[in-house]
This record gives structure tokens, sequence and C-alpha cells, in this order.
């Protein structure tokens, strides 16, 4: 089994699929891809360029995974569910005080 550890980016391909790519597959895919080649081996696998999307970060393709699954990000940068409220404003006041400034004394 490999080390999950090492692998930085995602290669996204046009139909969905996606290989974690080490440091080095990603830079002689890059490199093949810079030399104009057109077909890759990846993991195994037979690429055309034309099926590659792209090489993003986990980050990204898990912020894509969450949109599409209905999922939103507040100014806050949490991610709420769809039917979830936003409430991290609201925790962001943290005494008395700062409700009485935000919403005066009634």
């Amino acid at each position: 089994m490999q080390n999950l550890d090492i692998r930085k980016n995602v290669l996204l391909l046009r139909n969905g699929l996606r290989y974690f790519l080490t440091p080095e597959e990603e830079n002689n895919l890059k490199k093949a891809i810079h030399d104009g080649e057109v077909k890759f081996d990846v993991q195994g696998a037979f690429i055309t360029y034309g099926s590659i999307d792209g090489i993003f970060k986990p980050a990204d393709i898990d912020a894509v995974d969450k949109i599409k699954r209905g999922w939103w990000q507040c100014k806050y940068g949490k991610w709420h569910t769809k039917i979830e409220t936003c409430k991290c404003g609201f925790n962001k006041l943290t005494s008395a005080d700062d409700i009485r400034k935000k919403y005066g004394d009634k």
C-alpha cells in the first residue's frame, strides 16, 4: 500500500475519474504535456491529453464535491448542509456588550 501522505494533487479527468498524484508523477505528467505528448500512462491507466480536465489541489476537489451535494460556504468559511442556517456570525458575538453594540439595548 502506498503512503497517501506524500500525494499532493489530484488529476481530474473529464469523465470524473481522479488520480491522486505523487509529486514525481505530477512533475512527469507536466513535463510530458509541456513536451507535446498526447498519450500518458498514469498509474497503469492509458490517458489521452483531451481527457484531462486539470490538476487540482485536494481542497479544491473537496469544495466542488460539497457544492455538488448541495452544501454552501458562508462568509466565515464554514461549510453548511443545504438545509442548515448559518449561525457563525452570531457565534462571533462573545459577550453581552457585543450583542448590545450590534442590536442595541431593548
